[in-house]
């Protein structure tokens, strides 16, 4: 039995050991299919369902452009952002007209897209004030890296209320505000040299008024129109006394800036020259500067200023009308305006442009940011600016010289700024690249163009601002303030010099009472808590 027993075991033990070798050597063929079918199973599982981001888009409604929500550029972004990313870009259509109005309405019906813009400040102020804005520091800490290089800490900052970021702004390329120009060929006929003070450019004037070298039925020295602040903006520069930070930001913006000190003596001489005829007579009377542009085409200007690119311009094409009427003409930049330092002193515009915001009602503040963090790619700009080389621009110098595109992938906006949200104006990287890029759109006045550029940006200064602006007053009081602005550069311009002084006084204390003086000490006030 002994011997019975330890066969029986022997065997079972061999049997056993045949199974497992035998298990082992199935077992791969075994659990095969049934990997696969797990593999499969998860194949057939659905992927989530993309999340939706709403994006606002201006509709300029020009001529030839393609639905601002659903086109060429808008079906790049899903594909390259969009899909790798599982998520669906809905694009919402605001009129660049009534972009405020729009905006109200949605962020008071809890409607707005989770990306909304606006160039207003002090809209987004109050959104900030009244709970409207989702906080957006966590997420761009941790999306947000390209898009915090690209933008740098200035602009960033100009999105801050208290530290905190509520805002995204575009960082603006290009930021060249006012120039004058003076027609060249006028000092050269006269033996003239090109002003390099105040006092030579009003001498100009008058030798362009009692010689009219132009030969023309009405001469007109200096042409303005009823908005003086802006139009004579560098002249009256030159006239303040005053140019601290702090005086600055309280007379800050065309509606204010009556009240800058030395602002008297600069519309003295103003008014001078207007008892001289050295300016456009009937002034007031040009509310939208259509006046003062035929003046011009028509040969009878000697001198102009505002807007530094405003006479090289296709609309309304004021250098292309000369020059049908007088093909001789030339026309040179001057920069006379000197200020009690010798300093030609220029307003520029902001670093920042357009306002992003992320209402509190989104859930998607993650999703805004990455989106705002691809767009922040080189690579990626590239294409939405300027499309790709060959059919979009083509390489000269070093510079991406763009073609005429028309059709599907035509740009809605100057260098599709509508889809450059971070941006406004394409970034070579170099400035005398990008000035020189810039200037190539004016065939033929390249180098006008380039010493209007660079004469505005000399010596120049932007206004300086408070991460919480006062704007009760300013919500009050703007449209008033502006429009009494325009009743004292008309009534202080053409009255007698002999009564300046009084015109002068009563037209000033009723631009305080009209709540001018309220803004003063409101800014005054938060000026003074932040500094």
């Amino acid at each position: 039995m002994k011997k019975a027993s330890g066969l029986f075991s022997f065997v079972l033990a061999i049997t056993l050991l045949i199974t497992m070798l035998a298990a082992c050597a199935v077992s791969p063929a075994a659990t095969q299919p049934q990997n696969q079918s797990s593999q499969s199973d998860a194949a057939l599982q659905p992927k989530k369902d993309p999340v939706v981001l709403t994006v606002e888009v201006f509709d300029r409604g020009t001529t030839g452009q393609t639905p601002p929500d659903n086109n060429f550029w808008t079906q790049w972004i899903q594909k390259n952002f969009g899909d790798p990313n599982n998520i669906k870009l809905q694009f919402i259509t605001c009129p660049r007209a009534d972009e405020t109005n729009r905006l109200n309405v949605w962020m008071a019906s809890g409607q707005a897209p989770d990306i909304s813009i606006t160039y207003d400040r002090n809209l987004v102020y109050n959104y900030y004030e009244n709970g409207g804005l989702a906080e957006l520091t966590e997420a761009l800490d941790t999306y947000g890296q390209n898009l915090k290089d690209f933008l740098g800490e200035e602009v960033l900052k100009k999105g801050q209320y208290f530290g905190k970021q509520y805002a995204i702004l575009a960082r603006r390329v290009h930021n060249a505000k006012f120039a004058t120009y003076m027609r060249k060929d006028w000092l050269d006929k006269l033996g003239l040299p090109i002003p390099q003070t105040r006092d030579e450019f009003y001498n100009a004037l008058v030798e362009f008024k009692t010689k009219n070298p132009g030969n023309t039925a009405n001469v007109v020295p200096f042409s303005v129109t009823r908005d003086i602040i802006w139009i004579c903006n560098t002249l009256l520069e030159s006239f303040r006394t005053d140019k601290s930070e702090r005086t600055r930001f309280l007379v800050k913006d065309p509606f204010m800036q009556i009240a800058a000190p030395g602002m008297k003596e600069g519309f003295r001489f103003l008014n001078k020259m207007y008892n001289e005829g050295l300016m456009s007579m009937e002034f007031p009377l040009d509310v939208d500067g259509k006046m003062s542009d035929a003046e011009f085409m028509r040969g009878e200007v000697g001198a102009i200023s505002g807007n530094f690119d405003f006479p090289l311009r296709n609309v309304p094409g004021l250098m292309a009308g000369l020059k049908q009427t007088v093909p001789d003409a030339e026309l040179v930049v001057v920069d006379p305006f000197k200020d009690k330092d010798g300093v030609t002193t220029k307003q520029v515009y902001d670093p920042a442009g357009i306002r992003i915001i992320v209402p509190k009602t989104s859930k998607r503040v993650n999703e805004a940011i990455q989106y705002l963090n691809w767009m922040s790619n080189k690579d990626v700009l590239t294409f939405l600016q300027c499309g790709e080389e060959g059919w979009g621009y083509e390489m000269q110098d070093g510079l991406p010289i763009k073609k005429l595109v028309e059709g599907e992938k035509v740009f809605n906006s100057p260098d599709n700024i509508d889809y450059t949200l971070i941006v406004n104006g394409i970034d070579l990287g170099d400035t005398q690249k990008n000035i020189k890029l810039n200037s190539l759109q004016f065939k033929g006045m390249e180098d006008l163009y380039i010493s209007a550029y660079t004469s505005a940006i000399t010596n120049a200064y932007a206004d300086p601002d408070v991460s919480t602006p006062p704007t009760e007053a300013e919500g009050k009081y703007s449209n008033s303030l502006r429009e009494k602005g325009y009743e004292i550069y008309a009534r202080c311009l053409t009255c007698k010099p002999e009564e300046f002084d009084s015109v002068w006084e009563q037209q000033y204390q009723e631009f305080l009472q009209t709540g001018g003086q309220e803004v003063l000490d409101q800014r005054a006030a938060a000026w003074d808590a932040e500094h």
